[in-house]
């Protein structure tokens, strides 16, 4: 399915019931760049009940230069909104993007969750999607849950999730999560964290945290267990003269109650402008800045 819109719903509005979809949503736009105040978005747009998601969702994305109110730009592939509910996603997510290349933010590439909504178990494949700002915040590079709302598991026996290459970044604005972005409630994250990555060129101290290369637990925010996961090369690059990335895999300002049976190996947080005028081999090989 490809197809651009301006309005949400880019393939699918659904304000009824859905039981399953299983199908391919590739090259999908939805293209606000004259919107002022850009609400949420999706290939997707559910606002009531879906039950199933399968099937995969590539190169899909929301661009706006004008986006300053509301969402900014959210949830290329998915955006579950307003008191929703999907029980279940399975999918492919590869090259999902959201870019706002004004003053307003970038959160959640391939899904957006928020406003009361519920996810009950989330896995499939997230690889590559990215939130992309311009002046502003670049939050979650595939998943961002916010706003009250919950998602139960990310990742279990029957339902695995793998993270890689997603990233998050603000040319002059905080860069947070480049995988998953929580400002509100997830019970339980097993799975596996790779190269994700958050990055700012902000050269001023209130604009240039990066922070959480995977995945950034905001102030109030819950998760209750990260068990069975594996974070590696995960990375966050800052700029601030006097400040480096924070959290190369995880940056928490919440509550995380559980970290158990779980590989944290070569994850890196730095100021890279530090390291371009003086780079140790160990920082920079293997990645491209």
């Amino acid at each position: 399915m490809s197809t651009t819109s301006t309005d949400d719903g880019v393939v699918i509005y659904n304000s009824g019931i859905i039981d399953t979809i299983n199908a391919s949503f590739s090259n999908n736009i939805d293209n606000a760049l004259n919107e002022s105040s850009n609400d949420p978005n999706g290939a997707i747009f559910n606002q009531n009940i879906l039950n199933n998601v399968y099937g995969s969702f590539t190169n899909n994305k929301v661009i706006s230069a004008n986006a300053t109110s509301g969402y900014g730009v959210a949830g290329a592939a998915i955006t579950n909104w307003n008191s929703s509910r999907i029980t279940n996603i399975n999918a492919l997510f590869e090259e999902n993007q959201v870019i706002n290349t004004g003053s307003g933010g970038a959160y959640g590439a391939a899904i957006n969750n928020i406003t009361n909504s519920i996810i009950t178990s989330l896995g499939g494949e997230f690889t590559k999607n990215y939130a992309l700002s311009n002046s502003g915040e670049a939050r979650g590079g595939a998943i961002w849950n916010d706003a009250s709302s919950e998602i139960t598991n990310i990742g279990t026996s029957t339902n695995k999730v793998t993270f890689s290459g997603n990233y998050a970044k603000s040319e002059s604005g905080s860069a947070s999560g480049g995988a998953i972005f929580n400002s509100s409630s997830i019970n339980n994250i097993s799975g596996t964290f790779s190269g994700n990555w958050v990055k700012t060129s902000s050269t001023s101290l209130d604009g240039g945290r990066a922070a959480g290369g995977a995945i950034f637990n905001a102030s109030g925010a819950t998760i209750s267990s990260i068990v069975n996961s594996t974070f590696s090369e995960n990375r966050a690059y800052a700029n601030y003269r006097d400040y480096d990335g924070a959290g190369g895999a995880i940056y928490n300002e919440g509550t995380i109650s559980l970290i158990q049976n779980t590989l944290f190996e070569n994850n890196i947080c730095f100021r890279y402008s530090k390291l371009l005028a003086h780079p140790p081999d160990q920082y920079l090989k293997g990645f491209h800045i």
